[in-house]
């Protein structure tokens, strides 16, 4: 057998397997500006949805999924989530910038956890589990809509080929998983970005 088909091989095996999740960030420290006057009396990710908090119930569908190590990133009332510090495998981190540079700052707070990670917005309501223990690629999730304008994508032959301000009915939302290689790329840009005052708002 020749080095390149036993390469080859070995490749397809990996592909196969998937990557196995390493933990899960929940983005939590918005202010939800456009719920004001609700989120004046409490965050977002704590409202209640059929009977359950939000953000309790993804790190329920996290953990029940087999995602053992979660990483909850707030900001805007920081301290209405410091009972998730006494609940196993969460750990809660405190991003300071995140009324000047959002999810962007969000994800620098954590930059050194990424790996195999799922990357949530603590506000979304999944109906069942979307969430896995071993993941077969990464992906970014999206929704049809019918709204006019926002953050679209463009998808070609099953391939994400554009995002931004563009013809479809696409749009980027729901969990994000990254491997390990694109979570290194992803912390080298953010290192490098984070002191542009472009990328404040």
């Amino acid at each position: 057998m020749t080095e390149q088909v036993q390469t080859t091989q070995a490749c397809m095996r990996a592909q196969a397997a998937g990557y196995a999740v390493d933990n899960a960030v929940i983005l939590a420290a918005g202010e939800a500006s456009r719920f004001a006057p609700l989120s004046f009396e409490k965050p977002k990710p704590m409202f209640e949805v059929r009977g359950e908090v939000l953000i309790d119930r993804m790190i329920a569908q996290l953990q029940e999924a087999g995602v053992r190590q979660i990483y909850v990133v707030v900001g805007y009332m920081a301290e209405a989530f410091d009972y998730l510090k006494d609940v196993d495998g969460v750990e809660v981190v405190f991003n300071p910038d995140y009324a000047d540079m959002n999810n962007f700052a969000s994800l620098y707070a954590v930059a050194d956890k990424l790996a195999n990670s799922y990357i949530c917005s603590a506000d979304q309501y999944y109906t069942e589990n979307v969430f896995a223990a071993q993941v077969s690629a990464p992906y970014c999730s999206a929704v049809c809509s019918t709204e006019p304008g926002g953050e679209r994508i463009l998808v070609r032959d099953g391939k994400l080929a554009e995002v931004g301000v563009v013809e479809s009915n696409l749009r980027l939302q729901g969990p994000v998983f990254l491997d390990a290689a694109y979570s290194t790329r992803l912390t080298e840009i953010l290192a490098k970005a984070y002191s542009d005052p472009a990328c404040a708002h």
